[in-house]
């Protein structure tokens, strides 16, 4: 009968009173360390024919997908990014005497629901002197990026950063 690890973590290691049985006892130990570590897999879809039977996915078993670049964990009943998603870039606006201007921002990748984004004027001098953002009409798929102020002015490629995330 093996012993366990000092950690709890049920990786097995042969008593000297255990029978001699070096493939077993290295099956064992290479096994129960392997599910400890992070799996590494081309795609979700290669996991999933991986990890089946015996080599089915446990409640906290972590992964990586080459593909898609990410690491997942498995939450009992489906795979959960490690990372929640996030999204973030600068847009540059230029417009002319206006107090008030909007523009359609579209997620490079679609968030599975709708999340929090916000937004930052990169300035606050010269022609972004008074002027504020926000996030409007926000979806999973997008949002429109709404600046405005109480006087009129023009914008030539003003940056204006917005970061999302769930």
């Amino acid at each position: 009968m093996p012993s366990y690890d000092k950690y709890d973590q049920k990786v097995p290691y042969p008593k000297l009173s255990d029978a001699p049985n070096i493939e077993t006892a290295m099956r064992d130990l290479v096994n129960a360390a392997v599910a400890n570590t992070a799996l590494h897999f081309d795609s979700a879809t290669d996991r999933a024919a991986t990890l089946t039977g015996a080599s089915a996915p446990f409640l906290g078993m972590l992964t990586w997908l080459d593909d898609v670049k990410r690491f997942e964990y498995y939450d009992g009943t489906t795979w959960k990014r490690l990372v929640p998603p996030k999204a973030g870039n600068v847009e540059l606006l230029t417009f002319t005497s206006r107090i008030s201007f909007t523009k359609v921002v579209t997620f490079p990748t679609a968030f599975s629901s709708t999340p929090g984004v916000t937004t930052n004027i990169n300035s606050g001098t010269a022609e972004t002197a008074q002027w504020h953002s926000r996030a409007i009409d926000i979806s999973p798929t997008g949002f429109t990026l709404f600046v405005f102020s109480p006087t009129a002015a023009a914008w030539d490629n003003v940056p204006v950063r917005w970061d999302a995330a769930l």
